[in-house]
C-alpha cells in the first residue's frame, strides 16, 4: 500500500541542494561553466564590441528617420511612465549592484520587492548538450544582443537539469520577457516545443522548479497578476496595453510570440492545476477504497474510480477542483495498474460493475464555441468565454456545470445542428442527457457531456433504427465494449477529464438526445442488452468494427502491412489475437469502406437477415472471443 501511494502522491524529483537549505539541487553558473567576464565592460569582449561601435562610420540619419526615433522615443518613454504611475510596487528597484570582484558591470544587478509571477518559455534553439547549449544561450544573449547577461532566471536541460540562469540570485530582474522582466521570474526549457513534446524529465523539473519558487516567493496561485504588452499600430488608446493574468503564465500570454511552443503551452494548466490542488490528493490516501487496490479485478477498477468521483463530487465544493483530482487520481492509479497483473479475488468480486449506469464524459465539437447559450428549462445561461475564463452574469468562472432534470436534457441553444437531411428541421443535435459541463483550457472551451452509458448508446449515430434487431445488438454491445475500454485506463485521451469524442474520427458518432428519440428500436435494444460485454481471455476488449468489407476482412498484421505502420504493430499485435481475416461474402465484390478488421457492418446485416444472433455475429468476426452479462445478470 505504502509503494502505491508512493507512486500516486510523491514528488518524483528529490534535490541535493546547492542552495542553503533547499531541497533542490540547482546546476551554479560556476558549474555549468559560465565565463562571468562577458558580463564586464572591461572584459577583451566588451572593449572590442565598444571599439567597433566607436569606429563605426557615422551616417547621417535622414528626416524621415529622425522622425520615427523620436516617436520610438517618445513612445518608450511613455510607455515608462504608464509603470511607474500605476504599477509602481511591481516595477521599483529595490537594490542596484553596479560592479562585481572590482568589475564594473555592462548591466547592472538589479532587484525587486518581491516576485509575482512565472513566465514559461523555450528557448527554440535545440543542443545535443544542454551544459554546451546553456553556455550558447548565455554568450549569445550577454555578448550579441548585448542584455549584459543570459535572459532567463533558470533553464531546464533535455534530461531535466536546472541550471541557474541570470547572476544576482534572488529577486533578480532578467530579460526574458518584455515589459514584463520586473517582478517575474523567467524559466525557459532548452529545446523547440513548437515542433517536439516536452519530455516527462523536463516536465517533471518544471513541476518541481515552479513549486520551489512558489513556496520561496509565496506567489499566489489563485490571484491575478498584472501583465503589459506594448499597443502596435495607428489605433491605440494608450501605448501600453496592461491586463490581468494568471501568475504562471507562458510567453506567449504577455507577449507577441508563439513561445514556449504549443506541446509545452499545453502543459501549463496541468502544472498550476497540481500546485493549486497537489495538497488535495494526500486526503485520498486516507479513504477505505484504496485498500482494495491490490485486489481488485480488471473491471472493478471503474468501481473504484466510480467511487472516487463520488467522493470528491460529495466532499468538495470547488468544481475546478473536482475536475482536475478526478483526472488526477484516475490517471495516477492507470499510471500503476500499467504495469501489474490485477487479480481477481473473493473481495474483488463482491461488487460488480453497473455498466449501463457507469458515467462517461464525452467532449462535444462545434466550429464556435466562444459564445454559448443553453438551459436545462428552469433556467437560461449565456456563457462567453474570456481568455481562460467563463464569463457568467458578468462573473469570471473557470468552470460551470449545468444539470438536466431528471428524465429530462439540457439544450445548447446556440447550436445549430439540424442534420441536413430534416428539411422540415423537426430535429436538432444540440439536446444531451445528463450534465453539460463547460470549462477552460489553453484559452479553449471545452463542452462535456457526462452521462450514464445506457443513456450514451442511445444518442449513438452507429447503427440505422431501420436495422435488423440482431445487427443492432452486435453494433450496440460493440460500442458498449469499446466506449468501456477506453474509459476503463483513458486510453484515448490520457491528462484529459473527458473520455471520449463526439468526433466518429476520433471516437464514435454521438449525437445526443434527438437522435434517441427518432430511434425507439434502438433504445429498446440498448436496454435489453444492458450491461453486455466482448471479453477475450476473460479480459475486456478493443472490438474492431467498420462499414463494409472487400469480401474478405483484414487480419491485424495485414492492416498493419497495407497501412506501413508494422513497427507499431509488432508491440500491439499480441493485444488482438481475436483479429483474424475471415471471409465477409455479403461484400464480395464491393469496395472497402473503413479500416477492413473486426466486424463488418454489411456482413452484420447478412448474417442477422439469415437468422444469426448477433453473439454468433460477433463470435464469427472476432476469433476467440465470449459475449456475456458483467453485473447481476452474469
Amino acid at each position: 500500500m505504502r509503494k502505491i501511494l508512493a507512486i500516486l502522491f510523491t514528488t518524483f524529483f528529490i534535490f541535493t541542494s546547492s542552495y542553503a537549505n533547499e531541497d533542490l539541487k540547482i546546476i551554479s553558473r560556476s558549474q555549468w561553466g559560465a565565463n562571468e567576464s562577458y558580463r564586464y565592460v572591461d572584459s577583451p569582449e566588451w572593449q572590442s564590441i565598444i571599439k567597433k561601435a566607436d569606429e563605426a562610420v557615422y551616417v547621417e540619419l535622414s528626416e524621415e528617420q529622425k522622425e520615427v526615433a523620436r516617436k520610438r522615443a517618445e513612445k518608450t518613454k511613455k510607455m515608462n511612465e504608464i509603470l511607474v504611475k500605476d504599477y509602481y510596487d511591481d516595477v521599483k528597484v529595490v537594490d542596484t549592484i553596479y560592479t562585481e570582484n572590482g568589475h564594473s558591470l555592462r548591466w547592472p544587478i538589479q532587484k525587486t520587492k518581491s516576485i509575482n509571477s512565472i513566465v514559461i518559455h523555450h528557448t527554440y534553439s535545440e543542443y545535443d548538450d544542454s551544459y554546451s547549449g546553456v553556455r550558447s544561450i548565455y554568450k549569445f544573449h550577454t555578448l550579441t544582443r548585448q542584455w549584459g547577461d543570459i535572459g532567463y532566471n533558470f533553464l531546464i536541460g533535455k534530461d531535466g537539469e536546472i541550471f541557474e540562469g541570470r547572476a544576482g540570485g534572488a529577486n533578480t530582474v532578467a530579460a526574458h520577457d518584455k515589459w514584463n522582466n520586473r517582478s517575474t521570474i523567467g524559466i525557459a526549457l532548452i529545446g523547440n516545443y513548437s515542433v517536439n513534446k516536452v519530455n516527462e524529465k523536463q516536465l517533471k523539473s518544471l513541476q518541481s522548479l515552479t513549486k520551489f519558487l512558489v513556496n520561496k516567493y509565496s506567489i499566489d496561485l489563485n490571484s491575478q497578476e498584472s501583465y503589459h504588452k506594448e499597443c502596435m499600430g495607428d489605433g491605440c488608446e494608450l501605448p501600453l496595453n496592461s491586463f490581468k493574468l494568471d501568475s504562471i503564465i507562458g510567453h506567449r500570454d504577455a507577449g507577441t510570440t508563439t513561445c514556449p511552443g504549443d506541446a509545452l503551452y499545453a502543459q501549463i494548466e496541468g502544472i498550476k492545476a497540481e500546485l493549486r490542488y497537489g495538497s488535495q490528493l494526500a486526503k485520498i490516501n486516507k479513504l477505505k477504497l484504496f485498500k482494495k487496490l491490490d485486489k481488485i479485478s480488471e473491471l472493478n477498477l471503474l468501481i473504484l474510480l466510480e467511487k472516487i468521483e463520488k467522493h470528491l463530487e460529495k466532499n468538495t465544493s470547488n468544481i475546478s477542483e473536482k475536475i482536475y483530482l478526478i483526472s488526477s487520481i484516475k490517471n495516477h492509479i492507470i499510471e500503476y495498474v500499467k504495469n501489474k497483473e490485477l487479480t481477481n479475488s473473493q473481495e474483488g468480486n463482491n461488487e460488480t460493475l453497473n455498466i449501463a449506469n457507469q458515467l462517461i464524459k464525452v467532449k462535444l465539437s462545434y466550429p464556435s464555441n466562444n459564445k454559448i447559450e443553453l438551459t436545462n428549462s428552469d433556467e437560461t445561461y449565456n456563457i462567453t468565454r474570456e481568455g481562460n475564463y467563463l464569463i457568467i452574469n458578468g462573473k469570471k468562472e473557470k468552470v460551470f456545470n449545468l444539470k438536466s432534470k431528471k428524465g429530462g436534457y439540457v439544450e445548447i441553444l446556440s447550436w445549430n445542428r439540424i442534420p441536413s437531411w430534416d428539411r422540415n428541421m423537426k430535429y436538432n443535435d444540440n439536446k444531451f442527457r445528463g450534465d453539460i459541463i463547460l470549462y477552460v483550457k489553453n484559452k479553449q472551451l471545452h463542452v462535456v457531456n457526462r452521462l450514464p452509458m445506457n443513456d450514451y448508446l442511445k444518442g449513438l449515430g452507429e447503427v440505422s433504427n431501420g436495422d435488423n434487431s440482431e445487427k443492432i445488438k452486435t453494433i450496440i454491445t460493440s460500442a458498449r465494449t469499446y466506449a468501456l475500454w477506453y474509459v476503463l485506463k483513458a486510453r484515448k485521451f490520457p491528462g484529459e477529464w473527458y473520455d471520449a469524442s463526439d468526433d466518429p474520427n476520433v471516437f464514435q458518432k454521438y449525437l445526443g438526445y434527438s437522435l434517441e428519440l427518432r430511434s425507439p428500436n434502438v433504445n429498446t435494444l440498448v436496454d435489453e442488452t444492458k450491461n453486455k460485454i466482448i471479453t477475450y481471455d476473460g479480459k475486456l476488449i478493443k472490438p474492431w468494427y467498420f462499414s463494409q468489407s472487400d469480401g474478405k476482412t483484414l487480419g491485424f498484421e495485414e492492416y498493419c502491412l497495407k497501412n506501413n505502420v508494422t513497427e507499431v504493430c509488432d508491440e500491439l499485435k499480441k493485444q488482438y489475437p481475436y483479429l483474424q481475416s475471415v471471409s465477409d461474402n455479403a461484400s464480395k465484390g464491393k469496395t472497402r469502406l473503413g479500416h477492413g478488421v473486426g466486424i463488418s457492418g454489411l456482413g452484420s446485416s447478412y448474417f442477422a437477415s439469415k437468422g444469426w444472433t448477433s453473439e454468433m455475429i460477433i463470435k464469427y468476426y472476432l476469433r476467440g472471443v465470449e459475449v456475456g452479462y458483467q453485473g447481476n445478470e452474469m
